[in-house]
């Protein structure tokens, strides 16, 4: 396609570009940061290592990150001992952000030249295979020969031991640096703190060696960079914080990519490696110039240079940003990456005046500078540059929206307004109220459970409720929030029905395994639409009635029991737990209403019913029978889920899951929508293509593997946030692989019908859709297609009742539409008729009141000739004008058809509104009468204004303003009162 072409051609001149850089940098022997790189890969490459692509910057296996941080991250599982390593050697460049805990460089990014919040970190491991004597020699070769580092100014430190751990001096270390030719001077040990690697509180460790470099040669190690890290995992922190020596050794190197590039570009005249002059930050800032007509970077640091520290954060942030939208992170999703966003954009409002669309524009520039190497940076640009221009149309509604709330915060908060910026205006104001609301009794503390509330009612952050605490001067204590939001987290996921009185989760003792449920996934299919589920059978290990252990239940009692292996599937992935019967000795028979996990840690899976013949006891050997129809029903709903996420991911330009639920009666998928209206002919379309997956009856595959693999995969689709298990299921349904512990059809087919019965806008950007299957939607499909009939065969009675313009008839007819429109609104109806016969019923409707209107207007204007000529033999014209049903016809129009030589009068009444016009010949104005005179003797009574036509003289003609609930016997006395009144006038 032409698009196509385009985009070939765009990359095509963006790598001549880059080409034409790099020459221009070779020319004046600046070393880039693509040929860095790249040196590193080829050099690790040429001794046998397996260089791997980067991760994602978001693990998808590691609840202890928002982000990756370092290299190492993707290869936790192998040093842990539950992966294996995909080579021996490894070496790859993985993109790192550092934004929050331990490794935290927000705070000071712009601040200097070494801190970034997205950075590349070369890595090269060996597992099991080489240890310190080849680590150390291959840094010191990379280093020296092909980086041609001056090998005078650099230092290594070692571990110099711990003598309160027992760990000795590793001076197998000192000697390999020793025998590679590095001074003894220049070889330093240091303690735990700086030559120590530690996972965690436990796992494996190690001591480590670091390389630094020393441009000025003064100062020493102090006035040096680190360069390289090598960490040496040799031991094993155990729980009680023993070390133990580890059986097979690892390897485990890292070194920043942009700071090395600093390092070799720099000039005798610098003392301190900046990352910010290296050619990845050079053509955004060259770009935010261009756009903003600010001065050029400078490279100033001092603290009164607000420019040149704009220009650091913003590229710094465009970068970052960049990454990890490309990577699928979502700002709605992750705070962190919020954060970042709404600084970026504040800095480009307030340092170089350019409100929307730069952030956009400088992803250009990223993907020029890292997306040749990085190439899912070139594959995801177009969503990076949907999310962008979302997020800027967003942040201007926030900013309207600030302002109002700015002022209520200054009116009602005064002492605390000025400390809180437009952005977050909106959500201090509503928390200052709710914060207003709760604390009684003079208390000065947000605990956990207020803590919470703002969290969970208005959005706010841990660090948010931190500041508006400050600010209000009230006592916060960050750790117990923490600690009351990890357990609400738990709570939310209990099923009501394991929740006891006392909100205690119901937990059976250690002494009872875990239960193995795969047998979840063991039935087949022998049939379109007809699977087996075989019975299993197992023992009862235990079992609680009213929250408390008991070893037996007896008939009617509820419970729940706990089996040694089970074919139920307890409630997950949105996907509800099974029903079924647990069969036990003489025709006992135990309802299983709902399945349910206890926790993630226990592995029971609690079968919760009651008893509904016979007795159960602890021991017993039963047979456990799901209720095919409901999981039959589930797993084509789940099925019908992951096709209509597939299509969903087609047909938008981005999108992402937000939630979803899966019964055995529909299937509800909530899913965030940018730049993009999802109206009925989007939903039809959606509709379409996943019938048309049905009809391809595609073989669905499942197939367990290990989270890290999740990354490699083409056409994954992933919830964001999610952290997956060690081991998951992943659905394959050709278009589009999810990893999914839901049970599901084996056949694309079996879905049998698929329709949208609804559609809901929660809140912005996210949609909501209620859909039915199988014969549900069949159902749903003939519904539609009976009342489409209906209404189309009423369009002649409505077209005959317009053409006759006969009067009566109105509300027989919209009584009519007003049924058709009750069926449409039935919840099962499907969405796309529903709205397109909404649309036809609103124009009968308008047919209708057009054509009655003609009708009334009719009628009035042969009153009006009626009454005319009965009084065409009186001096003046006295008239109350009934019109029926709501439609007006104007009293102007009335006293046009009344002789200009009479004084005339006209009362109308429309909808209960009732109003008047007064006309005078003006040869007949006197002191004693004129139209407001006359007017006036029914205003008067009725407390009415009156007032002439603007521009018109009020005693030649004046109007009534409407007047409501007037009885029709008032009427009649007040046309009793302006006759009698003008009868005098006249007579005089």
């Amino acid at each position: 396609t032409s698009t196509r072409v385009t985009e070939i051609m765009y990359w095509k001149s963006m790598r001549l570009q880059q080409k034409l850089l790099s020459l221009t940098l070779a020319r004046h022997h600046h070393k880039s940061v693509s040929a860095a790189r790249e040196q590193f890969l080829d050099f690790f490459r040429s001794s046998d290592h397996l260089v791997v692509p980067s991760s994602p910057v978001v693990p998808f296996n590691d609840p202890s990150l928002t982000f990756v941080n370092a290299g190492m991250n993707q290869f936790k599982p192998v040093f842990q001992g539950q992966a294996t390593a995909p080579a021996c050697r490894v070496a790859n460049s993985q993109k790192c952000v550092r934004v929050g805990g331990k490794h935290n460089d927000l705070s000071v990014v712009g601040t200097d030249g070494t801190h970034l919040t997205m950075f590349e970190m070369l890595g090269s491991w060996s597992f099991g295979d080489y240890w310190k004597q080849e680590a150390c020699q291959k840094a010191w070769e990379l280093l020296t020969e092909v980086y041609r580092l001056d090998r005078e100014k650099l230092w290594v430190t070692y571990f110099g031991g711990c003598e309160e751990l027992g760990l000795e001096v590793d001076l197998e270390t000192k000697e390999v640096w020793r025998t590679l030719g590095v001074p003894e001077d220049r070889i330093v040990p240091l303690g735990m703190e700086d030559n120590f690697w530690e996972m965690g509180l436990s796992g494996p460790c190690g001591p480590c060696t670091e390389i630094h470099y020393n441009h000025t040669g003064e100062g020493g190690l102090g006035g040096a960079t680190e360069v390289w890290n090598i960490v040496f995992m040799q031991f094993d922190r155990r729980a009680g914080g023993d070390l133990v020596p580890l059986t097979v050794k690892h390897v485990d190197t890292g070194m920043g990519l942009e700071r090395l590039t600093a390092i070799l570009n720099m000039d005798t005249s610098s003392t301190t490696p900046s990352l910010y002059t290296t050619d990845v930050f050079l053509p955004l800032f060259t770009h935010i110039a261009s756009v903003s007509g600010r001065d050029p970077y400078s490279g100033d640091f001092s603290s009164s240079h607000t420019l040149d520290w704009g220009y650091r954060v913003l590229a710094d942030h465009a970068r970052m940003l960049t990454v990890c939208l490309a990577d699928g992170v979502f700002p709605d999703q992750n705070h962190k990456l919020r954060n970042v966003l709404r600084n970026a954009q504040k800095v480009s409002r307030e340092v170089f005046g350019v409100d929307k669309g730069l952030l956009g524009e400088l992803s250009y520039k990223v993907v020029e500078t890292l997306g040749e190497h990085h190439t899912e940076l070139q594959r995801n640009h177009h969503k990076v540059l949907t999310l962008l221009e979302y997020e800027d149309d967003n942040m201007e509604r926030i900013l309207v929206k600030g302002e109002k709330y700015r002022r209520k915060l200054h009116e009602e908060f005064p002492d605390v307004a000025e400390h809180i910026e437009v952005q977050e205006a909106f959500n201090f104001y509503e928390s200052l109220k709710c914060i207003e609301k709760e604390l009684i009794d003079d208390s000065r503390t947000i605990d956990g459970v207020l803590a919470y509330k703002l969290y969970e009612s208005h959005g706010m952050q841990k660090n948010e409720i931190a500041k508006l605490a400050a600010i209000s001067q009230l006592e916060f204590n960050p750790d117990k929030f923490a600690k009351y939001f990890d357990n609400q987290k738990t709570l939310s996921k209990l099923s009501t029905a394991l929740i006891q009185n006392n909100s205690e989760e119901i937990t059976f003792g250690g002494d009872i395994p875990p239960t193995d449920d795969h047998h979840k996934y063991e039935f087949e299919r022998t049939g379109e639409e007809n699977y087996q589920f075989p019975q299993l059978k197992t023992e009862i290990l235990g079992m609680k009635t009213n929250g408390s252990d008991c070893i037996s239940l007896k008939e009617g009692e509820k419970g729940v029991l706990v089996t040694g292996e089970t074919s139920f599937y307890s409630e997950a992935g949105g996907q509800v737990g099974d029903r079924g019967a647990v069969l036990g000795h003489g025709g006992s028979l135990f309802r299983v209403e709902d399945t349910q996990k206890l926790s993630s840690k226990s592995g029971h899976i609690a079968h919760i019913g009651f008893v509904e013949t016979g007795e159960f006891s602890v021991n017993d050997e039963v047979a456990l029978d799901i209720d095919v129809d409901h999981r039959f029903g589930c797993m084509r709903n789940h099925t019908a889920t992951h096709l209509l996420n597939s299509v969903l991911h087609d047909v938008l330009p981005l999108t992402c899951q937000r939630s979803s639920y899966v019964s055995s009666e529909y299937l509800k998928f909530d899913f965030s929508v940018f730049n993009v209206d999802f109206d009925n002919e989007l939903v039809k379309r959606v509709e379409e293509e996943v019938l048309k997956l049905i009809e391809q009856e595609i073989e669905i595959g499942r197939e367990v593997l290990s989270s890290d693999h999740l990354a490699h995969i083409d056409n994954l689709i992933t919830l964001p946030g999610e952290v997956y298990p060690r081991e998951v299921s992943v659905i394959d349904v050709t278009r589009h692989v999810e990893p999914c512990c839901g049970t599901h059809l084996l056949n694309t087919k079996d879905v049998g019908n698929f329709v949208v019965v609804g559609v809901k806008t929660p809140t912005t950007g996210i949609k909501s859709v209620k859909c039915l299957t199988g014969a549900k939607a069949l159902d749903s499909r003939q519904m539609g297609m009976e009342v489409l009939e209906e209404i189309l065969d009423f369009q002649s009675t409505v077209e005959s009742f317009c053409d006759e313009l006969s009067a009566g008839k109105e509300k027989e007819i919209l009584l009519k539409i007003d049924q058709m429109q009750k069926k449409i609104s039935h919840p099962d109806f499907p969405y796309t008729v529903a709205v397109d016969l909404n649309l036809v019923l609103d124009q009968y409707r308008r047919k209708v009141k057009v054509s009655q209107r003609a009708v009334q207007k009719g009628a009035a204007s042969e009153q009006m000739k009626v009454a005319v000529a009965e009084q065409i033999d009186s001096p003046y014209f006295c008239h109350y004008l009934s019109l029926p049903g709501s439609e007006k016809f104007t009293l102007s129009k009335a006293v046009k058809m009344v002789s200009k030589e009479k004084p005339c009068i006209i009362f109308s009444k429309v909808k209960e509104e009732l109003k008047a016009k007064a006309v005078v010949p003006e040869h007949l104005v006197s002191p004693n009468f004129s139209a407001k005179i006359w007017l006036d003797v029914a205003a008067s009574r009725l407390g009415a204004k009156t007032s002439a036509p603007r521009g018109q003289d009020s005693s030649i003609n004046c109007n009534m303003a409407g007047v409501t609930n007037i009885e029709e016997v008032l009427i009649s006395n007040l046309l009793q009162d302006v006759k009698l009144f003008v009868d005098k006038e006249l007579r005089n």
